[in-house]
């Protein structure tokens, strides 16, 4: 009779464990995602779904709130799967885990890592489109966290300088936003003339680009050029 097998004797019986915890993932439920994806890495020592198992168990994690475990458990990726498309991502989440976490000092460590060591490294299933970029841009916004203004502006004109064609997650591009962001850097240190240059080279060079809600960037940049030229001029 077909039962006769076990369920884990099936072909097909990890890649059903998988979709198991990717159902609980999808729908919010992270502590079972949890239970499931252990148990494809427990479960079945020969199947190649390790590595993804071990990267969403992070993240679930990190859904969680639960930011030190995130960790851990992205470095399990990094460490057991050294050669996984996934290794360059759980250094970001790394990262990014310590970002959500207020510890910006640990986060800009850990995203100059995530530059330093995967420097041509790309999202996983995603050929085209490089880790690398992003974690720059963070590194920007922590130092701004951190109120260190002419550190976030370096950082922030590295994007512009190095990664000129990247993009976010859903394809818009990164560089606006990072000039939008010098001129916010450059107004938080009161110098005006700086902060009104580079919102205007937001309009100049960026004049169609829009903000993750769909509303304009260079309009941000409009309303804070008019305000330093009402209140600064």
């Amino acid at each position: 009779p077909f039962n006769s097998k076990s369920k884990k004797d099936s072909i097909w019986a990890d890649d059903a464990q998988l979709g198991m915890g990717d159902c609980y993932y999808a729908s919010g439920e992270y502590n079972n995602a949890i239970v499931e994806y252990q148990k494809v890495i427990n479960d079945y020592p020969d199947t190649p779904f390790h590595d993804y198992a071990q990267y969403y168990i992070g993240h679930s994690y990190r859904r969680l709130y639960d930011f030190e475990q995130a960790v851990l458990e992205f470095n399990k990726v990094i460490e057991n799967y050294p050669d996984s498309e996934y290794s360059p991502a759980a250094q970001y989440y790394i990262a990014y885990s310590y970002y959500e976490a207020k510890d910006y000092n640990q986060a800009i460590l850990e995203f100059q890592m995530t530059i330093d060591y995967y420097p041509a490294s790309t999202w996983p299933g995603e050929s085209d489109r490089l880790v690398a970029p992003l974690a720059q841009f963070y590194i920007g916004y922590c130092h701004g966290k951190l109120a260190q203004y002419p550190e976030a502006i370096a950082a922030y004109q590295l994007v512009i300088n190095n990664y000129s064609d990247s993009t976010w997650n859903d394809g818009r591009g990164i560089l606006p936003e990072a000039q939008f962001r010098i001129g916010d850097n450059y107004r938080a240190l009161k110098s005006w003339p700086e902060a009104r240059a580079a919102y205007q080279l937001v309009i100049n060079n960026y004049p169609g680009s829009t903000w993750w809600d769909g509303s304009s960037i260079p309009e941000s940049a409009q309303y804070w050029i008019d305000w330093i030229d009402e209140n600064h001029p």
